[in-house]
């Protein structure tokens, strides 16, 4: 369970930003939003974290910025390191968009490092996680990157802390710790290389399988894993040439108001193809598997590439982030969605729902508790983003806070940016010149 996440440096943040997914208020409404977990210290469940977030901000404030941060980690956690383009000491001349994931504000005139640190419970454990590391400036080329600073906390204990080519460890046996500082290179975890090696192989364990199978990032609205789940339940139903129907998948789309053709997917070697297809019955009796992405709506095939994700989520008790979660789909499919993350008794393993979105419709009290409901607004004048939670703001001179939506257009909550285009579009015409007609 995701409980926090900081990240500095970073693309459009040049200031600490804090993302939380712990309760800030002791808020009466909505408290099935909140999941109880024991740790190794408690020895008892608390309600410590919350079951969903959803961030608000006009076009270009740095939403995705947030969700790109955090899938930068994961990335680095799950490598072991902070290179992408093999064992080379250098970058490119030419950054390819690979190298977008490291990239450090721009506002700076000198190297700084791009910090990032989570917080999170796996197997009734409390990690704490946190590194620092140089990126150079600003789109440069040819940067060496160095760690300079990492540490982790284990159920509120340091476990270590580097600091350049420097180590603290809490084990002080001489001879792990001359074994592990030959381990130090600056361009590689010491989380998952002498820390695992010489000290704790188990908790490192933990540690990459919350980030590879309990935190999941989309960052675009792909057909992403239709998971194995539904297949592996349902069977499939043997249509021709390796296609099966997957009731489920029809089920779960005729639901929203979708389309009334099967759905299921192209089977190989006994596994499914992650992209689903439409099972069309023409005229003349012979069945044909059309891909559901040429076929059918946007709105559907953007709903199938994410029902794969919610399943696992929900059967798993992962973390799920989506970046323009909503896009192409009925604000009424995502509410319901929602409050599926909600319910206690479905979402019985304390799984949890991220995502930016535009519609001002989930700004809805009887929705989202005000610390689940999260901005992210970028200064005219100096280009940077801030993010911050509903629950920052009280209520003064007697004004009420609770009409989200009707405060958030009045700007009350900041994140909003007045937009008009009539000008432009004139201007544009103008200069374009008189259309002919025909």
């Amino acid at each position: 369970m995701l409980l926090e996440f900081r990240f500095a440096n970073y693309k459009s943040f040049a200031d600490e930003a804090v993302f939380s997914m712990e309760r800030a208020s002791e808020q009466e409404e909505l408290a099935y939003s909140l999941i109880k977990r024991e740790t190794k210290r408690t020895k008892s469940k608390n309600s410590v974290g919350l079951c969903s977030s959803v961030v608000y901000g006009p076009n270009g404030a740095g939403k995705s910025n947030v969700v790109s941060a955090l899938n930068t980690l994961r990335s680095i956690v799950l490598s072991g390191n902070i290179r992408d383009f093999g064992r080379g000491e250098t970058l490119p001349t030419v950054l390819p968009p690979s190298a977008l994931t490291f990239v450090p504000n721009s506002a700076h005139g000198e190297i700084k490092p791009i910090e990032l640190s989570i917080k999170f419970i796996e197997g009734g454990r409390l990690f704490e996680y946190s590194i620092e590391f140089e990126a150079g400036l600003f789109a440069q080329t040819n940067q060496h990157r160095k760690i300079v600073a990492e540490r982790l906390v284990l159920d509120k204990e340091q476990q270590f802390s580097r600091s350049g080519t420097g180590l603290e460890v809490s084990d002080p046996n001489d001879i792990k710790r001359g074994i592990a500082e030959k381990s130090l290179a600056d361009d590689e975890l010491f989380l998952t290389n002498g820390f695992k090696t010489v000290y704790d192989s188990e908790a490192v364990s933990l540690i990459r399988e919350w980030f590879e199978r309990k935190l999941f990032v989309i960052s675009q609205a792909q057909m992403y894993g239709l998971v194995d789940i539904m297949f592996a339940q349902e069977g499939g139903f043997p249509i021709n040439d390796g296609v099966v129907s997957i009731l489920p998948f029809s089920q779960a789309v005729k639901a929203i108001g979708g389309i009334t053709n099967e759905l299921g997917v192209r089977v190989r070697d006994g596994k499914p193809l992650p992209r689903p297809v439409s099972i069309i019955r023409r005229g003349d009796g012979e069945t044909v598997a059309i891909d559901a992405e040429s076929y059918e709506s946007l709105g559907t095939t953007k709903f199938l590439s994410i029902l794969g994700p919610l399943i696992y989520a929900l059967s798993t008790g992962a973390t799920l982030v989506i970046d323009e979660f909503d896009a192409s789909i009925h604000p009424m499919v995502i509410a319901n969605i929602i409050n599926i993350f909600h319910n206690d008794e479905i979402n019985r393993n304390g799984a949890q729902l991220i995502f930016n979105t535009h519609n001002p419709i989930f700004l809805n009290r009887s929705l989202f508790r005000e610390d689940e409901i999260k901005f992210v607004e970028r200064d005219e004048e100096t280009g940077h983003s801030q993010l911050y939670a509903l629950s920052d703001f009280e209520a003064t001179d007697g004004r009420d806070i609770s009409d989200y939506m009707k405060n958030y257009f009045v700007g009350r909550y900041g994140a909003i940016r007045e937009v008009e285009l009539s000008d432009i579009f004139e201007e544009l015409l103008r200069k374009g010149g008189d259309v002919d007609e025909a």
